[in-house]
């Protein structure tokens, strides 16, 4: 077993190593931010490294790469979570629930914005009013372009008149929806080129 050093002296080692590797850390950040890499991961990795060799133990160094996000970075990954959240509750009434005009619950069936409003409310993920239209005109439902589009977004489908119709985007141009009285519920391919996609904010 490694004999183990006095408190002091390991701080005081702790804290020369650490101190050292930031010099070496700002290189790596540097010579990173010249080639497009990531510095804060490396610079984590630096200091745990220069942590280990003056202590001979491994140090839990706190900062992680979660830490250097940008709030734009911590935004996306907060509509992803959500994204997912929203997809996992849609997809647990695919073939277990019917359609139904002017329904928004599994035990009476669902109309297309009841679907979306229930499932958003189910997963936490805001509060929608029971309309395509509606949830289109939300002050904070804001348009996405298809290529931007996430799991967990809305489809909106646009005729002569507005939106008709609303489904959960799942990705790769499939959706969730609120069909017709047949279908009920289904997972299917987005079905018109005339849509637009919406984010709640």
């Amino acid at each position: 077993m490694p004999r183990r050093l006095p408190h002091r002296i390991a701080g005081a080692l702790v804290a020369t190593a650490l101190a050292s590797s930031a010099v070496f850390a700002t290189d790596v950040a540097v010579g990173g931010a010249e080639a497009g890499a990531a510095p804060a991961v490396h610079s984590t990795a630096v200091r745990s490294t220069a942590v280990r060799a003056a202590t001979g133990h491994t140090a839990v160094v706190r900062t992680t790469a979660s830490a250097h996000l940008t709030k734009a970075q911590r935004v996306r990954k907060a509509q992803r979570a959500r994204g997912k959240r929203v997809v996992a509750v849609a997809k647990r009434y695919v073939g277990k629930a019917r359609y139904r005009d002017g329904g928004a619950s599994p035990k009476r069936g669902f109309d297309c914005s009841g679907y979306t409003k229930y499932v958003y409310a189910r997963a936490e993920a805001g509060r929608l009013p029971h309309s395509a239209a509606g949830q289109r005109s939300m002050h904070r439902m804001h348009r996405v372009s298809a290529r931007k589009a996430i799991p967990g977004d809305l489809v909106f489908y646009h005729g002569s008149g507005g939106v008709f119709h609303v489904a959960i985007y799942a990705g790769h141009h499939k959706q969730y929806a609120a069909a017709t009285p047949r279908d009920g519920i289904r997972y299917q391919r987005i079905w018109s080129t005339r849509v637009s996609y919406g984010r709640l904010g």
